[in-house]
């Protein structure tokens, strides 16, 4: 457990602003106007490179990374690291959200959408292939979601999985599966026809669930 006293000693602020980049570096330049003396500037964007945040400041260059998602929201928390960060701030921020309860997790890379970010995505990328393949519904690939492998994750990682099942049968899988992928490059078209149609799921009607696309 990492000393209290020592993390207690440190200025950590926590920029929740509302996503885009203009949105950030307005706050940043706001941030470094007012506010002296702060050890780490931990933004909780979603996908953005932490050097192009980090583009956005003068004074406290050294002291900027990515700490996604909001601390609130989930236990895990990824953190991204700009290239001039000083060792000591991602070091502070570590130790912060672990005392607190969290499983922080550091990038040795940044990128795009960070873990998490990237994972979900590639999942939700090859979901809508499925529902515009018509190999499923939107429903049914939620419940084998929902009562499969998602669940078992929480206890048996993916790559413990994939170790148990041998890697001779993940490459034998692998041979042919990999063709029936999705290959689009471009949002799918499952979510852009509707979003310009305006639906905009439960950003429209927060008391229901609206699962289905």
């Amino acid at each position: 457990m990492p000393n209290p006293t020592r993390i207690f000693q440190k200025s950590v602020l926590l920029e929740c602003a509302h996503e885009g980049i203009g949105v950030k570096d307005m706050t940043f330049e706001q941030i470094e106007f007012i506010c002296r003396g702060i050890d780490v500037i931990a933004s909780t964007i979603s996908a953005l490179f932490a050097d192009d945040l980090a583009d956005g400041l003068t004074k406290y260059e050294d002291k900027m990374l990515v700490a996604n998602p909001p601390p609130r929201l989930i236990s895990f928390i990824v953190l991204a690291k700009c290239v001039h960060i000083d060792k000591k701030a991602d070091e502070c921020i570590y130790n912060l959200l672990e005392y607190c309860g969290r499983k922080p997790v550091i990038m040795a890379k940044s990128a795009l959408g960070f873990i998490a970010n990237q994972l979900q995505h590639a999942l939700l990328w090859d979901t809508a292939h499925m529902v515009l393949q018509g190999y499923a519904t939107s429903d049914a690939i939620e419940k084998v979601l929902m009562y499969s492998f998602i669940t078992r994750c929480t206890s048996v990682g993916l790559f413990e999985h994939q170790d148990a099942a041998g890697l001779d049968m993940v490459r034998s899988i692998q041979s042919y599966l990999l063709f029936d992928l999705s290959d689009a490059l471009t949002v799918q078209s499952l979510i852009t026809e509707r979003r310009e149609s305006g639906q905009l799921r439960q950003k429209q009607v927060p008391e229901s669930r609206c699962r289905s696309l």
